[in-house]
């Protein structure tokens, strides 16, 4: 193949992921807003991330929060507000503050 070829494929690579991407994100939203937490985190998991990346992106970060959030939520009233991938699993802020006794509620997006 030529060179124009080539940047014609990758163009087209790139329009067909940023269009599969937005369709992603919207049915994310839908379920994020509709409250589906499981079927959220079912499509958010099935990604290409290995294990030791997910750690890094997910698990450091959430370690990171709570060593801060417990201490913050104790001297005033607090909101917090993090990608959707924070909340699930074991590692995830919703599980985590749980454990520490906690009191977790969505917030109501609906009017």
């Amino acid at each position: 193949m030529n060179r124009k070829c080539d940047i014609q494929l990758v163009k087209i690579n790139i329009t067909k992921e940023k269009d599969e991407l937005k369709n992603l994100m919207s049915i994310m939203n839908n379920a994020y807003v509709s409250e589906k937490m499981d079927e959220l985190q079912q499509l958010m998991y099935r990604n290409d991330y290995r294990p030791e990346e997910m750690k890094m992106l997910l698990d450091d970060r959430n370690d990171n929060w709570m060593a801060t959030l417990p201490k913050l939520m104790k001297e005033q009233a607090t909101f917090v507000a993090v990608g959707a991938l924070h909340l699930f699993g074991q590692k995830g802020l919703i599980q985590q503050l749980k454990e520490q006794g906690y009191t977790v509620r969505p917030v109501n997006l609906k009017n």
